[in-house]
């Protein structure tokens, strides 16, 4: 009886449960913004549905996916309940919609493929009507539509240490091999069209299609007993031995941890650096080796590393020398930890052999970011600066800044924040005159070329360059958009698309704060498309 009512469910019109749902779609105009040089208003359209929009994705054929989530009446908290379904803009309707249950499951949205993930259960949603075109078992880290195929680990076959390339077609895995996944990936890369480099447990060049490629170990991970856990474990009469060794918790997907972990250990994770390519060689940094490959999978040389200092790192090269600047910090439950000791380390890049090294004994902090300015290197911690000439031979330390009482530094700030002044849309970094400083609390510092404090920038005059083409450059902040002529860096148009906006074509889309879909046909701005979002 149950599967006649589940069939009954699946093959009944779509217009019916629409009108049986709590579904109610509107569509009202939008005055969104205006065009400075024709003094015209831009203007779109708002969309509701009745239920607060959750997330939505665009689709190849210009509808998107959009799924809908209660929230608790008069509170902020999401609920459990939900709806996925499909929108036609251009018809302003709904293809179809079913019931989503966000404790059992999780959506993958790539391209035009939507995958629910149900525990160890995968299934493939047709997005033209929304039933199921095929179900397997595995957890997609990654989907690849343009190859057909998806990245997947099957609790049942292999676990977290192999992975599978399944067809988008039919769900079938077509190949396997060796790539751990316990501890997350740290980075995928491309290589080309269909040659992946993923970065977990070291390094590992997968052809997405059939599976080859060649995989080079390391360690990137550390585990540390609680102290803490475990003295509160005593005091409060559990057994350590009971305890200890227990596998628990629950995988999330992506780039995520799949490793839950014993509930005394602290885990640390990314003790590794950035893969660095030079012609047909790649260097990269772990745990305990620092090494150079071969594209086709050699190693051609290979030094080892003090495993107590070493913690997440950065590699350059120079010229024949690969330098390597060890932070003292991994990663610990996704934020920066102390772990290891900070260092700065010079390599000759076709030998290995180890030029030089210098320790720092503050294990009590580390690197938050680095800048490179000819030959300086800036050191950032999270209370000073260190300025250094860099050479093959050493560092030679130039300046030492003490920052200002209460700010604890993030980073320098990237090339992508714009400030507003005096109607131009001035880039940060290009600012010869001043430093500029992320803090912690997300404030940006600006220091003079003496690394004197001037003054905390305005939040409000602050924008990021999120969208261009080969005549304007689209900032904006959590509230707004200026377009910019990139000639004169002068706004030439202003509008309320949030810097979080999802483009599709000339189109914008963005969640209103009433939880509302806004579209933004920004056409008089997109000629030429530039960078994809």
């Amino acid at each position: 009886m149950k599967k006649i009512l589940l069939l009954f469910f699946l093959l009944h019109p779509v217009a019916g449960t629409f009108s049986q749902s709590k579904i109610q779609l509107t569509v009202n105009d939008l005055q969104t913004g205006i065009d400075f040089r024709t003094n015209t208003p831009l203007k779109g359209r708002e969309i509701g549905f009745g239920i607060p929009v959750y997330r939505l994705h665009l689709l190849p054929d210009e509808s998107f996916a959009i799924m809908l989530r209660e929230k608790k009446p008069g509170k902020q908290m999401w609920t459990m309940k939900g709806n996925l379904l499909v929108f036609d803009p251009a018809s302003g309707q709904p293809r179809w919609q079913k019931k989503f249950k966000y404790a059992q499951s999780q959506l993958l949205l790539d391209g035009n493929v939507m995958l629910q993930q149900r525990g160890n259960k995968l299934e493939r949603i047709n997005t033209d009507n929304g039933l199921p075109l095929w179900t397997s078992k595995g957890i997609a880290f990654k989907v690849f539509p343009e190859l057909d195929r998806a990245l997947c680990y099957n609790f049942q076959d292999g676990g977290f240490k192999v992975m599978q390339g399944i067809d988008l077609e039919n769900g079938r895995s077509v190949w396997h091999r060796y790539v751990p996944g316990t501890y997350g990936w740290q980075d995928l890369q491309m290589l080309d069209d269909e040659t992946a480099l993923i970065k977990s447990s070291g390094l590992h060049l997968v052809r997405i299609t059939d599976g080859e490629g060649w995989s080079v170990d390391r360690v990137s991970h550390s585990e540390k007993v609680d102290m803490k856990r475990v003295g509160l474990a005593v005091l409060t009469g559990v057994a350590l031995g009971a305890a200890s060794g227990a596998m628990s918790g629950g995988a999330y997907y992506a780039y995520g941890i799949p490793y839950g972990g014993n509930s005394y250990m602290n885990l640390f994770l990314d003790i590794c650096s950035n893969p660095v390519f030079n012609k047909d060689t790649v260097f990269f940094a772990a745990k305990n080796k620092i090494s150079c490959h071969s594209l086709d999978g050699k190693t051609i040389w290979s030094t080892d590393l003090n495993e107590k200092q070493t913690s997440k790192s950065h590699l350059f090269r120079e010229g024949g020398v690969l330098y390597m600047i060890n932070t003292g910090y991994a990663m610990k439950y996704g934020s920066p930890a102390r772990f290891g000791t900070p260092f700065i380390a010079a390599f000759d890049a076709a030998t290995g052999r180890q030029l030089f090294m210098k320790v720092w004994d503050e294990r009590k902090s580390y690197f938050t970011d680095y800048m490179i300015q000819d030959r300086d290197l800036y050191l950032l911690y999270r209370d000073k600066l260190e300025v250094h000439e860099f050479s093959p031979d050493g560092l030679t330390q130039k300046n030492r800044i003490e920052m200002p009482d209460g700010n604890e530094m993030h980073s320098f700030v990237s090339d992508d924040l714009f400030a507003k002044k005096d109607s131009a849309c001035l880039q940060l970094s290009l600012d010869r005159e001043h430093y500029y400083i992320r803090s912690e609390a997300g404030d940006i510092l600006k220091f003079n070329n003496d690394f004197v404090l001037v003054e905390k920038v305005d939040k409000s005059i602050l924008y990021q360059n999120y969208f261009e083409n080969a005549d304007f450059r689209f900032v904006g902040n959590e509230k707004e958009t200026f377009v910019v002529d990139k000639i004169g860096n002068l706004p030439v148009a202003r509008c309320e698309i949030p810097v979080y906006a999802s483009r599709f074509g000339t189109k914008f889309y963005y969640r209103k704060s009433n939880l509302n879909i806004a579209e933004m046909d920004m056409r008089p701005f997109m000629s030429v498309f530039g960078r994809p979002e």
